[in-house]
């Protein structure tokens, strides 16, 4: 008997899985422990290893194809056992009812039957004698009533059943990690009751030290978004509570460890990798992490870990030009900090005009979790830290 090769779960979230490459091909010989194959996964790259040792007789389901976790997708046989191919790639364990996506479109209510029409008794006539559809008459007639006016009108003017339906547009299938994308940010904002406080930052102080003092410890000059995380660890050591998460059924989590996620567009789309324990990293870890796992991600190399065990996210749209959004929280965070554009604006600072860089911020709350002077202290001190940055020289 073959070795069958399923879709492992890897995480409790994701239900449909694709696989992005074959690393080995038919009739190449397998070690078990060996990598096979990798899937996307929850927005993640996981590779696959044998479950024996073998030949690779059949792969049932080539690359950029997508099914539910248990499918079957490769034979293994025994050296020396007949290679029977197989027509189906779903086996026992897959054989589940495939639940009906929450996002599939809903279908067109139908029309309604003809004894529902308001229409008089002489517009149905005509319209029986002149095949017209009153479904699709407009009546001019005391509340909608169609006339036998209406129906003559609709017939010396019959619209061509194309010009009655609505423009199509191309139908784009949802990659899985686009499909988790969508179930986890409705989840998110249908569960969690979201509020948005804003701030607006000088950054005359912070550009003054990005440029100075990095460049005399004879460090690499940081990122904003690197400063602002290591700015907002701080921020959350001093407001715990922030670094919360809602359990259902259970209470409120305040959470040990400040595992901070990073949004980072690439080619595929955001992504959100996570910076494990950011409360105890100096800037220059926090720098280094944070590159490394941007060009992960941006080589769509990042694995499950890179992705798990987020307890707070920046988003920071600045370069995109964005000047302000509100954020959709990350589940089961119960709160994202929006960071945007840097702008030069003329300010008044002890009664004189001044043009100062300024940026907007916006935090996302879950108000199971945080009140607002709760979550206002903490956007505050965020704040204050950019526009005071002593932190960073020990002041």
């Amino acid at each position: 008997m073959p070795i069958e090769v399923f879709l492992p779960r890897v995480t409790q979230t994701v239900e449909t899985v694709r696989i992005t490459q074959w690393l080995k091909k038919e009739g190449d010989r397998v070690q078990k422990g060996e990598i096979l194959f990798e899937m996307e996964a929850d927005k993640a790259n996981v590779e696959i290893e044998s479950p024996g040792t073998g030949i690779l007789g059949q792969i049932l389901m080539p690359a950029e194809e997508s099914a539910p976790i248990g499918t079957v997708v490769a034979l293994i046989f025994l050296e020396g056992e007949e290679v029977r191919k197989r027509e189906t790639r779903i086996s026992a364990k897959a054989q589940q009812a495939e639940q009906p996506s929450p996002f599939a479109p809903l279908a067109a209510p139908p029309s309604p039957p003809a004894t529902d029409i308001r229409a008089t008794p002489l517009a149905k006539r005509i319209a029986k004698e002149l095949g017209v559809d009153l479904s699709k008459v407009r009546g001019s007639g005391p509340g909608g009533r169609i006339e036998k006016e209406d129906v003559g009108r609709a017939q010396k003017a019959p619209v061509s059943e194309a010009a009655s339906q609505p423009a199509k547009g191309m139908i784009q299938k949802l990659t899985p990690k686009r499909e988790t994308i969508a179930r986890r940010m409705t989840q998110s904002f249908t569960s969690a009751p979201h509020f948005y406080l804003s701030v607006e930052a000088d950054l005359q102080a912070l550009r003054s030290i990005r440029e100075t003092l990095f460049q005399r410890e004879g460090e690499s000059k940081p990122s904003f978004t690197a400063l602002f995380v290591f700015l907002a660890a701080k921020a959350l050591r001093e407001n715990p509570q922030i670094n919360s998460s809602w359990v259902e059924g259970e209470g409120i989590e305040v959470k040990k460890v400040i595992n901070i996620g990073v949004a980072v567009e690439t080619e595929a789309g955001l992504v959100v990798p996570v910076l494990k324990n950011a409360g105890a990293l100096s800037v220059a870890q926090i720098v280094q992490n944070l590159t490394h796992l941007t060009q992960k991600a941006r080589g769509n190399k990042l694995s499950i870990e890179d992705y798990s065990g987020g307890t707070f996210t920046i988003t920071n749209m600045g370069m995109l030009g964005i000047e302000r959004f509100d954020a959709i929280i990350n589940p089961p965070e119960s709160a994202i900090l929006s960071v945007g554009k840097i702008v030069e604006k003329a300010v008044v600072i002890e009664g004189g005009i001044h043009i100062r860089p300024r940026m907007d911020m916006t935090l996302s709350a879950d108000h199971r979790v945080l009140d607002g002077a709760t979550a206002g202290k903490f956007l505050v001190r965020v704040k204050e830290l950019i526009e005071n940055p002593t932190v960073f020289s020990g002041g």
